[in-house]
């Protein structure tokens, strides 16, 4: 089975990330409900502890573009940092 997950700071930006949440979870049952297909919120802060810390939870993962760049970032450092450790092996 596979999982989207919205990542978004609503919690805060109540009216672009709360619209973008709201737009997300519409789109996820009205197109998407009947296919079997997860869908799952996380909020931005605890997306990039989670991408660190169990990265294998995600499948597809949905922003708005900031938090596309702080979490691509994130993959970038931790794909370095296995490359270093692979390579002092």
């Amino acid at each position: 089975m596979q999982k989207v997950t919205c990542v978004h700071k609503a919690n805060i930006m109540k009216l672009g990330d709360g619209l973008f949440l709201n737009t997300c979870k519409r789109v996820a049952e009205q197109e998407y409900g009947h296919t079997g297909i997860e869908f799952d919120s996380m909020i931005v802060d605890n997306t990039s502890m989670q991408l660190v810390s169990k990265p294998q939870q995600f499948d597809v993962m949905v922003m708005p573009n900031l938090y596309g760049n702080i979490v691509s970032n994130i993959g970038a450092g931790m794909s370095l940092l296995l490359f270093s450790c692979v390579k002092l092996m």
